[in-house]
């Protein structure tokens, strides 16, 4: 096979890797369009850059190179990711001092190793080849390390983790740089170079998907365990509202015989028995007391929740308001995934208004199509930005912890019952709505 045709394919090799470098950079610090999520279209945005950066690169200029990749990663970023545009235009930046760096970085190496005068090394077109791909996996730890290390990173691996995998990287960028130092100098290509300009692709690629599979389990196991912590969490509130169901229960029941207790009164009144109507009064005042809670809505159990977040929110000087429409069905839903679901939203909800100097919660339960959808729609102002995860779920709230993971139990615990839950932000209202079909039982 002939020198060009070899170098050209490293070079197509090499784009391909650089514009995912700069997407997986981006991901670390920003999130994809909704626009993109659908797979089949980040592909065609992936395929289209990197054929354009292929086509730059065969020109061997290296001025016109250096400005297009420039331009390039700043495109990437503003076309493909969510975000404040000065927040790019620094993050792009950022990447495009990491590439030069990488550049240098081989440069100077190669200044203080090669053994053949500076004229004469890119001669030997196997160097050549070796130095490209060296520089690539130079360009992928120091990318990997911003990512890590950066206090504005939202996707970093423990600690030890990360130390245990970037050995590999280095072990890799080393293996790759040093052979054509240990080869016999020759300016064409034997079979044995073509083998190991193959095994230097894969090693490439194998570094990448190693730390996307170590990204990926560290990611698995911190879900673990915050949602643990979230059905703790939870597990804890529902058994706050039993207690208060039985209250309720109590309450109701009060009410229940109150005709009785009025009855009592009117034999007493009829016998002229102040004293017995006084007593029979004033145990009624204390049963109110001990058992009176407000009354929202017939079902026991969200009323119950109902009554104690209207507690939680006034106690914070916010304004609320709650409206549960009569005939309002959750009996459908386990009552431990209601809880998961109106915990969540409403400790959201109170979060957001909360850092408000008008903080205000509108909450509406009401019945849709005939009866057949349950519909909860929570409506509260905020202040500051809008986050957006991977999963197109947003939120006032940059860090990705317990909070993210309960937005995604809520979000799993309606598709869990076929049904549908949407996110609406605009000037500084959030708004959430969750519509789910009502579930006759067989």
């Amino acid at each position: 096979m002939k020198y060009t045709s070899i170098y050209n394919l490293c070079i197509m090799v090499s784009c391909i890797f650089e514009i995912y470098f700069a997407i997986y950079f981006y991901k670390g610090f920003h999130n994809i369009r909704n626009f993109f999520k659908p797979s089949i279209k980040i592909y065609i945005f992936y395929i289209c850059f990197v054929l354009a950066k292929i086509m730059v690169n065969m020109q061997h200029n290296n001025k016109f190179n250096l400005l297009f990749s420039i331009v390039q990663y700043l495109a990437i970023i503003i076309i493909l990711f969510t975000g404040n545009l000065w927040l790019k235009i620094i993050n792009g930046t950022i990447l495009t001092f990491i590439s030069a760096v990488s550049e240098i970085i081989m440069y100077l190496l190669i200044r203080l190793l090669a053994s053949v005068p500076k004229d004469q090394e890119f001669e030997n077109s196997f160097f050549m080849v070796s130095v490209m791909f060296s520089s690539k996996m130079v360009y992928f730890i120091l990318v990997s390390f911003v990512r890590q290390f950066s206090k504005y990173s939202n996707e970093k691996l423990d600690l030890k983790l990360f130390g245990n995998y970037i050995i590999v990287p280095f072990a890799t960028y080393g293996i790759v740089f040093t052979i054509p130092y240990t080869r016999k100098d020759t300016s064409g290509y034997e079979v044995m170079d073509i083998i190991l300009i193959i095994f230097f692709i894969i090693m490439l690629f194998g570094n990448v998907n190693l730390f996307y599979m170590f990204s990926k389990y560290n990611k698995i196991k911190e879900e673990q365990m915050l949602q643990e912590a979230s059905r703790a969490k939870y597990a804890g509130e529902k058994r706050h509202y039993n207690k208060l169901e039985n209250i309720d229960g109590k309450y109701k029941e009060l009410l229940h015989n109150i005709n009785h207790y009025l009855r009592q009164i009117g034999i007493y009144a009829d016998n002229n028995q102040t004293d017995k109507i006084k007593q029979v009064l004033s145990d009624l005042q204390v049963e109110f007391v001990k058992c009176g809670k407000e009354i929202i809505c017939t079902d026991i159990f969200l009323n119950s929740i109902l009554s104690d977040f209207k507690k939680r929110v006034l106690k914070e000087n916010i304004r609320i308001e709650l409206f549960v429409e009569p005939g309002f069905k959750t009996a459908f839903i386990k009552e431990s995934d209601l809880t998961v679901i109106i915990g969540n939203l409403f400790d959201n909800a109170l979060e957001a208004a909360k850092k408000c100097k008008d903080g205000k919660i509108n909450v509406k339960f009401f019945m849709q199509n005939q009866g057949m959808l349950s519909v909860i729609y929570i409506e509260n102002n905020y202040n500051g930005l809008i986050y957006e995860n991977e999963d197109g779920l947003v939120s006032t709230k940059k860090e990705q912890g317990v909070h993210g993971i309960g937005i995604k139990s809520v979000q799993n615990i309606t598709r869990k019952y076929n049904g549908y839950m949407q996110q609406e932000h605009s000037g500084n209202t959030f708004k959430t709505t969750i519509i789910v079909p009502i579930q006759l039982k067989t």
